[in-house]
């Protein structure tokens, strides 16, 4: 089981132009753009300053890039949401600099759910996919049949188990397992394993349109198409003791769909959750 012992945060993916580029803009010294991350470290704008600490660690040292975002992380102005966006983004400068035992450690601490049972393609032409009810939906309020194959977009679909950790920072590429992945709706399940009742936050990031059901009911629905990041958008949600069934509908027109997803406690990591593929 992968455990879900913190909050998924915003990534932000950086593309940097060449010195020789026209417009290319000198970038700022790490120290000075520190210095405002501290004079800003208990508003959320610290946020945007975190992506150029970031981007700095090919023209600075590295580590003194990576010591910047731990400062940051730990600094107790720090909203709890920048502390983990924070943590996000030294994952991936470590990934760059090939530590990956040490971006694993994070990856898990921040408790992406990665075990995931999914079925489709479903026909999303015309973007008409989203509003109508395919059979996955059918009796969402009782137990879901993992066994159960439908009528897909180009033939017979069945409920499948993606393999776990498809990618370290939780994205799961469900082009490459869907055929075709243009103008398609999926639909992906997992279980939450709660060792009490309790209020918390489901935090997601789709490239596409999404609903979202916990335990049968309809928690979330955005039909904008837009950037699959993590917490794109954040639910609140009750889970009960036990286990909770989650399910999503991702609908896109392009092949690009990494749904990440994280539930956690509003206030503190969530050490009392698993997630699981058992329904």
């Amino acid at each position: 089981c992968i455990r879900d012992r913190s909050i998924v945060v915003l990534a932000i993916s950086l593309l940097f132009m060449s010195s020789a580029a026209p417009g290319y803009v000198v970038p700022r010294r790490l120290e000075e753009v520190v210095a405002e991350r501290e004079e800003r470290a208990s508003s959320a704008s610290a946020a945007l300053l975190l992506p150029e600490i970031y981007g700095l660690w090919d023209h600075e040292d590295p580590e003194a890039v990576l010591a910047a975002l731990s400062e940051s992380a730990s600094d107790e102005r720090t909203l709890p949401w920048i502390a983990g966006y924070n943590r996000w983004l030294q994952a991936g400068l470590l990934l760059r600099l090939g530590r990956l035992e040490e971006a694993s450690e994070i990856y898990e601490e921040l408790g992406f759910i990665q075990r995931w049972m999914v079925v489709g393609p479903f026909d999303n032409d015309n973007e008409a996919g989203f509003d109508q009810t395919f059979p996955p939906e059918e009796g969402l309020g009782q137990s879901l049949d993992l066994s159960a194959s439908y009528d897909g977009k180009l033939g017979e679909v069945e409920w499948r188990e993606l393999p776990e950790a498809v990618s370290p920072d939780g994205a799961v590429q469900l082009a490459v397992f869907m055929e075709p992945s243009e103008s398609s709706c999926a639909y992906l399940a997992t279980s939450v394993q709660s060792t009490r009742r309790i209020r918390a936050a489901l935090r997601l990031g789709v490239d596409g349109a999404i609903k979202v059901w916990l335990n049968g009911t309809e928690v979330h629905s955005d039909s904008g198409d837009r950037l699959a990041v993590p917490d794109r958008d954040a639910v609140g949600v009750q889970l009960q003791r036990g286990r909770n069934r989650l399910v999503v509908k991702s609908c896109t027109t392009t092949g690009s769909r990494p749904p990440c997803m994280s539930a956690n406690d509003w206030t503190r990591p969530a050490a009392f959750l698993e997630s699981g593929s058992q329904m």
